[in-house]
């Protein structure tokens, strides 16, 4: 029978190597609008952040490392009230958008519920990682998905065609015979 000390052990080298996946992780309470940082790989990515403080303010501060297109999205998303909204249905929520610090990543945000109070959530964990590899693989499935079927439906007018021709040259030496 395996130990706790042994599961334990386990436990810690199964964190460290998910912990190099992710880019940040933030616990939120919900209820008083603060967040502590627990653990963070930005600096590596020239981002500082502050370690802890009122959640709304990183919220608004994060707005302007995102493309865009998604800063809206993404600072709704955010909201402390829709996060809260959310996960009383969800046990989970995400948004993946671009971020333009350097060169345009992509990135997944995942809020999951940790603490609730009369089935409402006053605690989340905030998980931030690059999604950059998984879109590229995404975009080229699609990409081949698109080509296939621009392929199928090329030969398919083809056979068509075909067989258009062929009726046409049947008819005239029938018609000819009849």
């Amino acid at each position: 029978m395996i130990s706790k000390e042994e599961i334990l052990k386990k436990i810690e080298n199964a964190i460290s190597v998910i912990q190099n996946d992710l880019l940040y992780v933030v616990e939120v309470d919900l209820q008083n609008n603060t967040y502590l940082t627990l653990l963070s790989n930005l600096e590596a990515l020239d981002i500082f952040l502050p370690s802890e403080g009122p959640y709304d303010e990183l919220n608004d501060r994060i707005q302007e490392l995102i493309a865009e297109d998604y800063r809206q999205m993404r600072h709704e998303f955010g909201n402390i009230s829709y996060i809260q909204k959310a996960l009383t249905k969800e046990k989970q929520i995400e948004c993946e958008y671009i971020v333009v610090k350097e060169t345009n990543t992509w990135r997944r945000d995942l809020f999951l519920a940790t603490e609730y109070r009369e089935n409402i959530p006053i605690k989340a964990v905030w998980i931030h990682k690059e999604i950059d590899a998984l879109k590229a693989k995404q975009l080229r499935e699609t990409k081949a998905i698109i080509e296939a079927q621009d392929m199928a439906e090329t030969a398919n007018k083809a056979r068509n065609e075909f067989l258009k021709r062929m009726k046409q040259d049947i008819r005239t030496p029938m018609n000819t015979i009849v």
